[in-house]
């Protein structure tokens, strides 16, 4: 009898316990905050969080402990997803997008990566918005991400994402004309130094002609240029307004280096220098008339002189072309269309232009009697 009281005691204690235990596994439970591993989390967060996530995605929040400092303030905006929070956050940091708009845009983004790449998503969305390729990018469906580089380089010539348009319109037509992805991508790390987005496209009108040239760097002081090299609306760079040198007319322009050579050039000349007149100096590609895009006026390093008195015509016969023949290589300017070079210039002799290439190349070419044509055959047999 004892032992069967002993017994039921027993089992009353262990009722009791169990009850205790499930009573305060109730009250813990109940008390239980689901949301202590997430960083910065507040009554005003937590409250955030249950009126604007699902359950699920709650479930999904805490199992990946993701940090809400950030992410809280965008939960309230029409189509927040917290499966994209890390291209939220990539948004967030590089601080262009704000409110509503980062959530479209973060949304947007991880739609369009997902449909394009299988991997990686995450460090190209970081590529595009640290190279500010990201509207392009999602605004553009010819967007290549194999010619990021290329847009990087040709972007800055821009304020709209048109630059995308041009990019890929070039890459066909210069890939049609056998160019390399590598001679594509230099050509334009070139080209892009000396022309602006509108002059860069003149330029390009010509890049489906086999015949055609397309000079990527037209500052260079030993370029010639024909009928088949062609510069566009190419306008250099440090044209200066040419003062206190007689001229034809007087808004004249010439490169910074020329002018000053110029002057003093004309300062040495003496009284022979007070007959020279300049007659023609830099001439923009919309005022020139004779092949425009494909003229060496438009360098700004060439000068055409005439003679006060004696005219245009007459000109070759002046004291002043004489002493311009023996003497402009000292300042660094050559004559451009020399004696018995025609066959190498495609071009008769003519005293009245000059061009300036800097002292130490006008005296080498003065004393070797070359052409700036053979000087560059020269040097490229070298290469």
């Amino acid at each position: 009898m004892k032992d069967w009281h002993a017994a039921f005691k027993g089992w009353q204690l262990f009722l009791l316990v169990t009850l205790l235990f499930l009573a305060s596994y109730y009250v813990v439970n109940q008390r239980y905050d689901k949301f202590y591993r997430i960083n910065d989390i507040n009554n005003d967060n937590r409250a955030i969080i249950e009126q604007y996530l699902s359950k699920k995605d709650q479930e999904y929040l805490v199992e990946n402990q993701i940090s809400i400092t950030h992410l809280v303030n965008y939960m309230p905006y029409p189509g927040f997803d917290i499966h994209n929070y890390k291209y939220y956050e990539i948004l967030i940091n590089d601080g262009e997008y704000k409110g509503s708009n980062l959530v479209v845009v973060g949304n947007k983004l991880v739609k369009k990566l997902n449909d394009e790449f299988n991997s990686n998503q995450e460090y190209i969305a970081k590529y595009l918005v640290s190279n500010k390729l990201l509207s392009a990018y999602i605004e553009k469906n010819n967007f290549n991400y194999d010619h990021r580089q290329d847009y990087i380089v040709l972007k800055k010539l821009y304020t709209t994402n048109s630059y995308v348009d041009d990019f890929e319109s070039y890459y066909t037509t210069l890939a049609s004309r056998g160019f390399k992805d590598k001679e594509i991508s230099q050509f334009f790390q070139t080209a892009t130094k000396y022309y602006s987005q509108d002059s860069l496209k003149i330029l390009m009108t010509k890049a489906d002609d086999q015949n055609t040239v397309l000079v990527d760097n037209p500052s260079k002081n030993t370029l010639t240029l024909s009928d088949n090299q062609f510069i566009g609306s190419y306008v250099p760079s440090n044209l200066v307004l040419i003062e206190g040198i007689q001229r034809s007319h007087y808004d004249m322009y010439l490169k910074k280096d020329a002018y000053e050579s110029l002057r003093t050039m004309l300062t040495d000349m003496g009284k022979l220098s007070k007959d020279l007149v300049v007659h023609k100096a830099y001439v923009p590609y919309e005022s020139e008339t004779n092949l425009p895009g494909y003229n060496e006026s438009q360098l700004g390093h060439t000068i055409s002189f005439t003679h006060l008195d004696l005219g245009y015509n007459n000109f070759a016969q002046s004291q002043q072309a004489a002493w311009l023949e023996a003497n402009a290589y000292k300042y660094g300017f050559v004559i451009r269309y020399d004696h018995d070079k025609a066959s190498i210039t495609n071009h008769t002799y003519d005293a009245h232009i000059y061009r300036y290439v800097g002292k130490n190349l006008a005296k080498k070419l003065y004393d070797n009697k070359q052409s700036l044509e053979e000087y560059n055959i020269q040097n490229e047999e070298k290469k």
